[in-house]
């Protein structure tokens, strides 16, 4: 591989890392003004579809309190590096820095795909088979007005709907 392909790659690879970033900043930033269910009123309502006993409840509300404090760290962290590497790309660093810059926000997204299938074992094991299979069938599900290919109210993102529209004209 010559140099110029390692280049290449590794832009390409900061890129990707960076547009990677930004849907998922830009997702929890617009998450935060949601007036959905808030934490507490979520485990009220999977404890009572689950109809989990109080040792099985309080065990999972250490669970779920444990990993959102791992999860607000792990997201901390890869803002902050996101962000070093958008601000590495626009001063045009060099191939090697960009290429350590997007290893690091990758590490960052297995860190939180690992802490993510660390809770869901933990979870199994508290949980009866029913049980768990209630979880990854509503965790499978897609979120209300969260369907592929609408924005975030349910709605198709109207860029979508006319690129859609002009695609077809041709």
């Amino acid at each position: 591989m010559n140099l110029k392909t390692v280049r290449q790659t590794a832009l390409s690879a900061s890129i990707a890392a960076l547009f990677l970033c930004a849907g998922t900043l830009s997702a929890e930033k617009s998450m935060k003004g949601h007036k959905g269910m808030k934490g507490g009123m979520m485990m009220e309502k999977m404890h009572e579809d689950l109809d989990l006993s109080k040792d099985q409840a309080a065990k999972m509300k250490v669970l779920h309190e444990k990993n959102a404090e791992t999860m607000k760290a792990l997201h901390a962290k890869l803002a902050d590096d996101a962000k070093r590497l958008g601000g590495l790309v626009k001063d045009k660093a060099s191939d090697a820095v960009l290429a350590a810059a997007t290893s690091e926000v990758i590490a960052d997204h297995r860190l939180i795909t690992e802490a993510k299938m660390t809770h869901q074992d933990a979870m199994q094991g508290m949980l009866t088979k029913t049980q768990y299979a209630k979880v990854l069938v509503k965790m499978s599900a897609p979120m209300e007005g969260m369907e592929m290919g609408k924005g975030m109210m349910g709605k198709e993102d109207a860029e979508d709907k006319e690129e859609h529209e002009y695609k077809t004209k041709k």
